[in-house]
């Protein structure tokens, strides 16, 4: 039983911390007339373009390393 918990409690940490993530578009917050204003929606985009590679990234990085790690251990359900 205690697993099944730990699950939960981690899956609901997990969603919690994905809410985080969620209005994106108010990391910078409203236009209040600043002068560097174009310039900070400019450096904030930077981090829109490269958000693919990275997401892509650790996506190859957790298969390959669930492979290497099963081929290594034999043990493919991680205990």
């Amino acid at each position: 039983m205690p697993n099944r918990a730990h699950r939960l409690v981690a899956f609901a940490t997990a969603g919690a911390l994905l809410a985080g993530c969620a209005g994106v578009n108010d990391r910078i917050g409203a236009d209040d007339g600043d002068a560097c204003r174009q310039y900070l929606v400019q450096l904030d985009s930077t981090g829109n373009y490269f958000a693919g590679d990275i997401l892509r990234g650790a996506a190859v990085g957790a298969v390959t390393g669930g492979v290497v790690g099963g081929l290594a251990s034999g043990n493919w359900r991680g205990r």
